[in-house]
């Protein structure tokens, strides 16, 4: 995954694809210059959510190894699911195995 990855469609979502996937509605929150999120609600009613965010310095501290607090990284949810870094889903939110690290300058 690349940091500046945005997607390309404008935030119109993935619609025809065809692919199977539809989303139905989208939206694009950019939190601060280095956050934002990116939602969506697919067609089988689940709710995607895909986060990224610069180096976390309250993440630094206090979790000196994490991938939060060291590099670009994005978490993607979908329903009650996370992506981990194995690209295993998980319900369990652990604060570095859902933090997937972000390539890029």
């Amino acid at each position: 995954m690349d940091k500046n990855d945005s997607g390309g469609d404008g935030g119109k979502g993935a619609e025809g694809t065809g692919n199977g996937s539809r989303s139905i509605s989208t939206s694009i929150e950019t939190l601060t210059r280095d956050a934002a999120k990116y939602e969506c609600l697919l067609a089988d009613g689940q709710k995607a959510i895909i986060r990224w965010h610069s180096p976390d310095p309250v993440a630094a501290s206090n979790y000196p190894e994490a991938a939060s607090g060291n590099r670009w990284t994005a978490q993607i949810k979908i329903g009650n699911k996370q992506l981990k870094t194995d690209g295993t889903w998980t319900r369990n939110q652990s604060l570095n195995e859902v933090h997937v690290p972000i390539e890029g300058n």
